[in-house]
């Protein structure tokens, strides 16, 4: 039994004279070959550099943390704080802000600073007496600094 060329469709061989395929059923009769194109080599995609994907994720954390920092940072000093042992009065100023105190003890004063503070208090009962003032931010205490005399006037200054 000759065979002739294989099923165009299923590639099964054929015997020689037979009009279909025995196992499809396609119809192979004796035409002439057809003319095939070279036969190109098939290969697998180009493989894309992994630096690519690197890139685009290094950049996505960076952009995350930048946005994290913006929005978490702290959002500025929320005041200070002026504590005496004794009952006084002065005024609190930072840049072009001021604001007039009176009172015993503590007292907050809800005053953004400007780069300077300065504070110029005065009792008036004679006898040493200390005060305090605390930069404060979102409640928290950052840095205090103190001031001790004998007479009734107290000064201070300092850096926001």
């Amino acid at each position: 039994m000759a065979f002739s060329a294989p099923c165009p469709r299923c590639g099964n061989p054929t015997q020689a004279g037979q009009p279909f395929c025995g196992i499809c059923g396609t119809p192979v009769t004796a035409a002439p070959a057809l003319a095939t194109a070279p036969a190109t080599p098939i290969t697998s995609p180009a493989k894309k550099s992994p630096w690519i994907a690197i890139g685009v994720i290094l950049l996505i954390v960076a952009v995350v943390i930048v946005i994290a920092f913006v929005a978490l940072r702290p959002t500025g000093l929320t005041g200070f704080r002026v504590t005496a042992t004794d009952c006084w009065s002065g005024v609190f100023a930072s840049g072009t802000s001021s604001q007039t105190l009176d009172g015993c003890n503590s007292m907050d004063v809800p005053m953004n600073c400007s780069g300077v503070y300065s504070v110029y208090a005065s009792k008036d009962a004679s006898g040493p007496w200390t005060l305090t003032v605390q930069r404060v931010r979102n409640g928290q205490v950052l840095d205090a600094s103190s001031t001790s005399t004998s007479n009734g006037i107290v000064t201070m200054a300092g850096l926001c």
